[in-house]
């Protein structure tokens, strides 16, 4: 007897629970499984048999399933567009390649299954998407041009993990370079960049915030882009802007200028990494500064990335708002000078005086 499967998901798509309608005409819900998620990444899967934990690849997708007690009830092979290698319907499992959603539409006949990447659908038996890719091709880059290709031809290596996400393509090798160490050292993860200039995370470090972890696995995972530029060339050219055409699109100016602190003061607290999830915290949370008329808060932008400050041991801001102290002599040599204050680990005020070279 065919049924039917429902599904309640979060705001980025994620499945949560699944019910099924058995004859698709009873009014009887039948619960099925719960799906539990660290951020974007399955941890388990519980369903009337008990828990079921998920062993991923370095793509994300499922290899190995054990049940509670660690003993393994499957394992997955895939090849390098997705086709399952070893038995696929060994367990009820439906988030394989790459970790994304698949969908069977004929039982015992994987030709038909596609899997559910969001922005598109894809076949894994033609190794191509199903609709045509919304963003514009690279002119440089001929593996681009085809609307179909999935990941450049290079599923070894890439992912998509959503179609969109958090866009640094527009950033120069050194300013991706700079911002992707300054993100490890704040956020004590590694992270990279997919084909298309995607944020990504390559690896999860046990001494990295849980806040940052979190934060950035939900805008990866979401559909909402996030295009990234340099302050100075944002406006001397159109850059992020032409990308609103093509998808909703925010745009996040950093300032890569080099800088340096006049005291002691662990420079990971304060960095192009944690501008970054600042600039963030203002456009995906929609968090505002605090008024001008109380400088002595803080306000919820920088309570939140605080919060990441203290789980990783570092100095936090103590003000808002920084006393610019540049001096007439600073300004022929493009110098900006401001004052802020943070709180050491002990508790003691510091006074920090920040050098921007222009």
């Amino acid at each position: 007897m065919w049924g039917i499967r429902y599904t309640v998901r979060d705001l980025d798509g994620r499945v949560l629970r699944e019910f099924d309608l058995l004859d698709g005409k009873s009014s009887v819900w039948n619960w099925a499984r719960d799906y539990i998620w660290a951020g974007s990444r399955l941890l388990a899967i519980e369903d009337a048999s008990g828990r079921q934990h998920i062993h991923p690849d370095h793509l994300g997708s499922t290899r190995l399933v054990t049940d509670a007690s660690g003993n393994r009830v499957s394992y997955h092979e895939f090849d390098p567009l997705g086709m399952e290698i070893t038995p696929p319907y060994q367990d009820d499992v439906r988030m394989k390649f790459t970790g994304h959603e698949r969908d069977s539409l004929a039982d015992q006949n994987t030709f038909y299954d596609v899997d559910y990447m969001h922005a598109r659908d894809y076949s894994h038996y033609f190794g191509r998407f199903l609709s045509l890719d919304p963003a514009p091709a690279d002119p440089s880059n001929p593996q681009s041009w085809h609307p179909y290709a999935y990941v450049l031809n290079n599923p070894t290596l890439f992912v998509d993990p959503t179609g969109m996400s958090i866009d640094l393509s527009l950033l120069t090798s050194s300013e991706l370079g700079a911002l992707m160490q300054g993100l490890e050292d704040f956020t004590g993860n590694k992270y990279g960049v997919d084909e298309r200039g995607m944020l990504i995370l390559l690896s999860a470090n046990a001494d990295a915030s849980e806040t940052a972890t979190n934060f950035l696995d939900e805008l990866i995972a979401s559909d909402r882009v996030y295009a990234v530029e340099s302050r100075d060339r944002f406006f001397k050219f159109r850059g992020a802007r032409d990308k609103l055409e093509t998808a909703e699109c925010s745009n996040i100016i950093l300032d890569f200028s080099d800088q340096a602190f006049s005291k002691k003061v662990d420079m990971r607290t304060f960095n192009i990494g944690s501008s970054l999830v600042h600039e963030l915290a203002h456009t995906a949370m929609g968090l505002e500064d605090p008024p001008d008329s109380t400088p002595t808060a803080l306000g919820p932008v920088v309570n939140f990335v605080n919060t990441i400050r203290r789980e990783r041991g570092f100095p936090e801001r103590a003000r808002y708002f920084a006393r610019n102290i540049t001096r007439k002599s600073d300004i022929q040599n493009r110098i900006v000078r401001s004052k802020l204050k943070f709180r050491m680990p002990g508790g003691r005020i510091r006074n920090v005086t920040l050098v921007n070279f222009r």
